[in-house]
């Protein structure tokens, strides 16, 4: 299959260069231990196998709407903490990739996109990212403001995930039996989230209908990617 590459600027897809502010929202969810069983089967992780439904779901959509090739651009966020139980700063950079919009197994793109993710995380280009907070106070907000629309509207998706509660928990006595995260999406044309909650997690979409136009489309396939990960924890 054609690898995912590491781009400095991401060239978003034609078909998802729409940009609106409006919103439309998507969720799933699903048992958390068999969603990590999926990844294990082939080798990988959460956070590969999150990605991979990502990118299966926009490559479906694509074809279904007479797209079969280019690239979809996507900015993800990298862990780059050498011990990953010291928790006090959190050191997280941006690789911005250019993921070919091709048809393939699903268990091939998620060990796909766990070798970018490891390649990633030495990567100078990712590390450098970080260091740049400190100079963004001394940018002027309306040009700061600018360069952020700019770059985030380079970007189709934005995926993220975050570790909810990993047990029962409850308000005023009652139980908390989901939780559903949806990111601001800036001007990108969707950003994604992936948040567990007790024996579950949530895969959520914020989405750009002007980017998105066909969006029963788009959630049946998300919904079948989705659960055709979830059969490889049984295969």
């Amino acid at each position: 299959m054609s690898e995912l590459r590491r781009v400095e600027i991401p060239t978003p897809s034609p078909l998802l260069a729409g940009r609106s502010l409006e919103r439309r929202y998507e969720s799933i969810e699903m048992p958390l231990e068999q969603f990590k069983a999926a990844g294990k089967s082939v080798g990988a992780s959460v956070t590969s196998s999150y990605i991979a439904i990502l990118l299966a779901t926009y490559a479906d959509y694509h074809r279904h709407r007479g797209v079969s090739h280019g690239t979809l651009s996507m900015a993800v966020p990298v862990d780059l903490r050498k011990n990953k139980g010291h928790t006090e700063n959190n050191m997280v950079g941006v690789a911005f990739l250019a993921a070919p919009l091709t048809s393939k197994d699903l268990g091939t793109r998620i060990r796909t996109v766990h070798q970018f993710l490891r390649d990633s995380r030495s990567s100078g280009m990712v590390q450098v990212l970080p260091a740049l907070a400190d100079f963004l106070p001394l940018v002027p907000p309306p040009l700061l403001s600018a360069f952020v629309r700019r770059m985030s509207a380079a970007i189709d998706v934005v995926p993220s995930s975050m570790p909810g509660v990993l047990r029962p928990a409850y308000v005023a006595g009652a139980e908390i039996i989901s939780c559903l995260a949806f990111g601001p999406r800036g001007n990108s044309g969707c950003i994604s989230s992936l948040m567990s909650h007790d024996t579950t997690c949530t895969l959520n979409v914020h989405l750009d209908p002007a980017a998105v136009s066909d969006l029963p489309a788009f959630a049946d396939l998300l919904l079948r990617n989705t659960q055709e990960l979830l059969r490889l924890a049984s295969s």
